[in-house]
């Protein structure tokens, strides 16, 4: 069995959860944070990163024995990751589809919507719904959600769930995946997420280098 992390940067916020409700509304284009700081004067103040959990992941990516860790700006790029992991076994009609992936996502949503028309689109909240709609894995899904997340109802596919990111303390995994989720994470917290990569031992690591941009110098003075 292959044994996938995927980490999204939004676990990690600390926010009432009716503000975040209402900035995530907006925040589909990044452009338009220089708005949301104006209209809502409580985001910089009223937001930051879980401290405990944000330096329990640190440790735990170091500790692993894994070589091939990749951080981005989008989620969707997990997909082709796997699919090229395994592109030459894909490619063999003759085989039977018995690959066996474990996936374990940390993230505020679930990342398993599905479309009612059928064909989901891949995207950042799809990923995952699409892996099994492929039909080219056999996947067992563990989602690692945040005590606000609102969308327990919704979860297609997923099997296993839990709030205590230290579930995962004693799983070795192949594969780590790190998303910036730079829709849905403030600007100002951009700062905390270089120093969260740049903790991570660099021998390791394949860097979209656009995820070490801090935005914050753009709205800082606005």
């Amino acid at each position: 069995m292959y044994k996938i992390l995927s980490i999204d940067w939004d676990f990690f916020l600390n926010c009432p959860i009716e503000l975040r409700m209402k900035f995530e509304q907006e925040t589909e284009d990044n452009e338009l944070w220089g708005n949301i700081y104006k209209k809502f004067k409580c985001l910089k103040y009223n937001t930051n990163i879980n401290e405990l959990d944000y330096d329990f992941i640190i440790r735990f990516i170091n500790k692993q024995n894994c070589s091939d860790i990749y951080i981005s700006n989008d989620h969707r790029i997990i997909c082709d990751l796997i699919d090229e992991k395994f592109n030459n076994y894909l490619d063999d009609d003759d085989e039977e589809k018995n690959i066996e992936l474990n996936i374990t996502n940390v993230d505020f949503h679930h990342d398993c919507y599905v479309s009612i028309l059928g064909n989901t689109p891949l995207n950042c909240a799809s990923w995952l719904s699409c892996l099994y709609e492929e039909n080219n894995f056999n996947i067992n899904s563990l989602w690692i959600a945040h005590d606000n997340s609102y969308d327990f109802w919704d979860a297609s596919y997923i099997d296993e769930y839990s709030t205590d990111i230290k579930d995962i303390e004693n799983i070795s995994y192949d594969m780590i995946f790190i998303c910036k989720s730079k829709e849905y994470m403030p600007p100002h917290l951009d700062l905390n997420f270089i120093q969260m990569i740049n903790n991570i031992d660099k021998n390791k690591i394949y860097l979209e280098r656009s995820v070490l941009q801090n935005r914050w110098n753009r709205y800082k003075n606005k």
